[in-house]
């Protein structure tokens, strides 16, 4: 049985991961038709669609693998601490950036929450912009969120000489506590005897 701190954070993990990989859907089919509107009706594309097309496919093709190659083993690079630190990082710094632009656009463009428009091709993007703002910050949000959390995890156990850089998420040693499912060996300590010497017959003199 694992610990109780590991797990969450190794059922943490997989529940982000997979709801990122889901949102990423959602998110180049929704930006892929903005853009498909835009290219077909002003022959040109918005800037912050493209980049959430990017950010979406690189979640979709990295995530996925992720999680398959830490199922099949541990020793990959693709699941050590170190690794999925940078990743994600430089993932959430990238949904952040696709939401703060649709957010920006989406200001100067339509500059309503409202999207009551005569236009039903009008309408649709104005939905879209939103949809690609929204799902861009819950990836982020959720992202940051593990990444903040595993790094303030990684930092403690390596200050307590834990394995952890090169370690995966179930193997590190996070604050000195293992993440196998071995469990731990104790020593068990017996008490010590004294034996004293028979008591003989009393001697009288």
């Amino acid at each position: 049985m694992g610990f109780v701190g590991a797990t969450w954070l190794e059922y943490t993990r997989l529940a982000i991961f997979g709801t990122v990989t889901l949102f990423s859907i959602v998110e180049l089919g929704v930006a892929g038709n903005l853009t498909y509107l835009t290219n077909t009706y002003y022959n040109n594309y918005y800037g912050f669609a493209a980049l959430a097309i990017a950010t979406a496919v690189l979640s979709l093709i990295t995530f996925p693998l992720m999680i398959v190659f830490d199922l099949l083993t541990t020793d990959v690079f693709t699941s050590w601490v170190i690794t999925e630190l940078v990743w994600t990082g430089f993932l959430w710094v990238l949904w952040l950036a696709s939401g703060a632009a649709a957010a920006d656009k989406d200001n100067s463009v339509f500059g309503s929450i409202d999207c009551s428009y005569f236009n039903g091709k009008i309408n649709t993007a104005c939905h879209e912009f939103q949809a690609i703002e929204a799902f861009a910050f819950i990836n982020w949000i959720l992202l940051m969120g593990y990444f903040v959390a595993l790094l303030v995890m990684a930092i403690l156990g390596a200050r307590k000489g834990g394995r952890i850089w090169t370690a995966s998420v179930k193997a590190a040693e996070f604050g000195g506590i293992g993440l196998s499912t071995e469990k731990p060996t104790t020593t068990t300590v017996q008490p010590a005897t004294t034996q004293y010497p028979p008591t003989g017959p009393s001697q009288t003199a």
